[in-house]
């Protein structure tokens, strides 16, 4: 017969061992939905990201990665207020999260939180003393301040660390367009060799030659941008836009109309072709043109209503 107490010590050790058993099983099981919520999130599939991450964070709300994660997911939505709840959690739960901190920082540079954004930078520092995130940050807030000097010497100090990193270069471009844009431009050059697909770059450069009136460098700039990302309906709308603002309405209708030709299928551009000649009162193309893609497209109700628009505009009435 056992001797009792030795029975007792026997179940003791069986229950710790299955609870040991169950806690390394939810973990696991929680890095399973996490490493989900990842590859859906980097694929581009949020709502199934948002899915397994909540999955996740149901087995251990305390898990700063997921958290993390989580402020991504919230941040494509643009609902910034569990994107910064989610980041304070954080950095409460690790305190050395470097990706949570720089991002939390990010968030309270853009609401002017400045002290925060130097103690966390700070602590990003500490922990990475080149980190050229945390040295764009502590750069963006002397400039903001006034401090042109400082901004400038940890601008490049992120250089060193990250050549083309397009925080520390927007620094150094918004300081010197106006007293130095050839160097700020240099420095701009520099970036696009060093990081040639990033569009940022691309819109820094355009920025510092408009910014000092060099509208045709901007022009060439801006068709050189639509070039390289055909795909970005933004990128091609703000040459349009700034065809239209200077006068040069032949061209912007000719980017236009092979803008709508390249994408059949996007009524929004074909509504902006017909608004664009609505814009010069030539309502005569303007109805020209939605008839003719009417033809091709004769249940699309937006046509025919931006058609009744422009016979409104010509008081045809009936």
């Amino acid at each position: 017969m056992r001797h009792p107490k030795l029975l007792k010590k026997v179940l003791l050790a069986t229950v710790l061992a299955a609870a040991l058993s169950g806690c390394a099983g939810e973990e696991e099981r929680q890095q399973e939905y996490y490493q989900r919520a990842l590859a859906f999130y980097e694929e581009g599939n949020i709502e199934k990201a948002s899915v397994e991450i909540r999955n996740a964070l149901q087995i251990n709300g305390d898990f700063p990665d997921g958290r993390y994660l989580h402020a991504l997911i919230y941040e494509k939505d643009q609902n910034w207020q569990q994107v910064y709840a989610n980041l304070n959690l954080v950095v409460e739960l690790d305190p050395k999260h470097i990706k949570g901190l720089i991002k939390l920082s990010q968030i309270q540079f853009i609401n002017g939180m400045y002290e925060e954004v130097m103690k966390n930078a700070g602590t990003v520092l500490e922990l990475e003393p080149e980190n050229p995130d945390a040295l764009t940050l502590l750069a963006s807030v002397h400039f903001r301040q006034g401090e042109n000097d400082k901004a400038i010497k940890l601008a490049n100090q992120a250089l060193a660390s990250t050549p083309g990193h397009v925080g520390a270069i927007s620094v150094l471009s918004e300081i010197y367009k106006k007293e130095d844009p050839d160097f700020a431009l240099t420095v701009i050059g520099d970036g696009m060799k060093n990081a040639p697909e990033e569009a940022m770059l691309r819109l820094m450069e355009i920025d510092v030659l408009l910014s000092n009136q060099r509208l045709d460098d901007a022009l060439s700039a801006y068709q050189g941008l639509v070039r390289a990302y055909p795909d970005n309906l933004l990128f091609h709308y703000r040459y349009i836009r700034l065809l239209q603002d200077q006068g040069r309405l032949d061209q912007a209708e000719q980017e236009l109309r092979d803008l709508v030709a390249s994408n059949p299928d996007n009524q929004d551009l074909k509504l902006w072709l017909a608004d664009f000649f609505m814009s010069q009162n030539d309502y005569d193309e303007a109805e020209k043109t939605l008839t003719g893609f009417i033809r091709q497209e004769s249940e699309d109700t937006g046509l025919r209503k931006a058609l009744a628009k422009v016979h409104v505009a010509k008081r045809e009435y009936d």
